[in-house]
């Protein structure tokens, strides 16, 4: 009896209405535009908000090639909206709205753009697809800087396309190449998508095929360390410099303190394509400690001076390497992080003329350390003589 008094004693629940958390103050008045200026795969508006004291923002609505609505908000403190998302050079209707605190919309005013080359586009009319070795080089530009990804196809044995690699980036210019294609006449392709669902046509070579150039790896048993004067000592603590070239990636050279240079003999002049990278595996992780971070590669054809003066050598590039999951702490990697350093960290030249001598200054380390130690290096390219 008690219970069912309790019950009854208890007010009557009533769902509650969703209201907005302002008052209305009536529609707000209709935005002015003042200036529209088109742009790669849009356009900026600029406007006036009407005058009312609880307009919150402007809302632009439009369609893209995808028929979705877009829906995009500026706030009351802006004056200007940037529309992004068209392929292509049709006039498009963009519709503003002022939009007050009671979340009330004004009536549309109808833009009316006509969008300037896509950044897609852009990339499209740059791509070119050449020979490489052992494989085809894709290369674009991208001046706008967008996002956008690069699906990279070779034919396979059973002359069907298949999907390879698929490359996300932002730079402005930028290459990739496939490879480990014999050099015979094959097929290879580009698709471009950007982040908006636009997608290009398959982009193909000129001519459709094309022959990658021959590459083949310089053998380790015919390189040698070459120990210039202001080179680094890579012998410590029981090791040897000779274990970053014989062909083990278990094993390893380590220096003490800088200079973190040394120098190698190819054993023949070789046109370089690539080259590859070990870790020590140290602590149960790859991108740490000593492990070179950034450094930069030197080359020249005939025997240096002993000296190891810097004068005779020409740079050929600076290197960075990259930790695919970018996790800052040098002790945490993922499945991806592990399989890319145990696989080599590759490195690719631009086309460079011949050399023999390869000399590596490591300029910093994973761990920030004064000392290095690299597992292995080796190189790739076409051996000339």
């Amino acid at each position: 009896m008690l219970y069912a008094s309790l019950l009854l004693a208890l007010p009557g629940c009533k769902e509650k209405e969703l209201e907005p958390i302002s008052p209305s103050l009536g529609k707000p008045g209709t935005v002015v535009v003042d200036k529209v200026v088109n742009i790669a795969g849009g356009a900026e508006i600029t406007y006036t908000l009407p005058q009312a004291e609880d307009v919150l923002y402007v809302q632009a609505n439009y369609v893209l090639a995808d028929g979705k609505v877009r829906e995009i908000k500026s706030s009351m403190y802006n004056n200007t909206l940037t529309i992004e998302g068209y392929n292509d050079q049709e006039e498009h209707i963009v519709k503003l709205y002022a939009v007050n605190r009671a979340q009330e919309l004004s009536d549309p005013i109808e833009v009316t753009i006509r969008p300037e080359e896509s950044p897609l586009q852009k990339v499209v009319r740059s791509m070119e697809i050449t020979p490489d070795f052992g494989g085809a080089r894709f290369s674009w530009e991208n001046p706008t800087a967008t996002p956008i990804s690069i699906e990279m196809m070779a034919e396979n044995d059973d002359h069907a396309m298949s999907l390879i690699k698929i490359y996300p980036t932002a730079s402005t210019v930028a290459y990739q190449s496939l490879r480990g294609y014999d050099p015979e006449p094959r097929v290879f392709a580009a698709i471009v998508r950007d982040n908006w669902g636009n997608v290009s046509d398959t982009l193909f070579p000129v001519g459709r095929e094309l022959t990658p150039v021959f590459e083949e790896q310089v053998p380790s048993k015919q390189m040698s360390i070459v120990r210039l004067l202001n080179d680094g000592d890579f012998n410590m603590y029981g090791l040897s410099d000779t274990y970053m070239i014989d062909g083990d990636v278990e094993t390893f050279g380590h220096n003490s303190a800088q200079p973190s240079t040394f120098t190698i003999d190819m054993g023949s002049e070789v046109m370089l394509s690539r080259m590859k990278m070990w870790y020590r595996y140290y602590s149960n992780a790859y991108f740490c400690w000593g492990n070179p971070r950034y450094f930069t590669v030197y080359g020249r054809v005939d025997p240096p001076s002993m000296s190891g003066d810097w004068d005779e050598w020409t740079k050929i590039m600076d290197c960075e390497a990259i930790k695919p999951s970018g996790i800052a702490d040098q002790w945490t990697e993922t499945v991806e992080d592990v399989a890319e350093a145990s696989a080599g960290l590759e490195f690719e030249f631009e086309y460079t003329p011949t050399y023999r001598y390869i000399r590596i200054e490591v300029t910093e380390t994973w761990g920030m350390t004064i000392f290095a130690h690299p597992a292995e290096v080796t190189f790739y390219g076409k051996i000339v003589k």
